[in-house]
């Protein structure tokens, strides 16, 4: 089976991590722990809107306390702060990249 890495150009291939993610929300077995241990190994290869659809779906269900267990909202919780703390670090690595880019233009050096 190709990974969704490979399949990274087809919407199918994120609307099925927003299938599996969608079942797992709510529930109260190991299948929390699971599927974010799974979202963590592919969220590098998940889209921007996918992605924002996760965080706020898991957002809403613990605002609703309907993320399972407290055990289950405390794991989903976890996964937002490493979420957050991810996509800081990814801006924060374009920023730089972007600077980095565009110093020698405002500078008006030869690229």
């Amino acid at each position: 089976m190709r990974s969704i890495k490979e399949m990274n150009d087809k919407w199918e291939n994120h609307l099925m991590v927003l299938a599996a993610f969608r079942y797992c929300l709510g529930r109260q077995t190991y299948i929390v722990s699971e599927c974010i241990d799974w979202l963590i190994s592919i969220w590098d290869e998940v889209r921007r809107i996918p992605k924002n659809l996760i965080i706020g779906e898991i957002m809403d269900a613990l605002e609703g306390d309907c993320a399972g267990d407290p055990c289950d909202g405390k794991s989903w919780r976890a996964f937002l702060v490493w979420a957050e703390e991810k996509a800081t670090s990814e801006e924060v690595a374009q920023k730089k990249e972007n600077h980095e880019k565009l110093s020698p233009i405002l500078r008006n050096e030869e690229v």
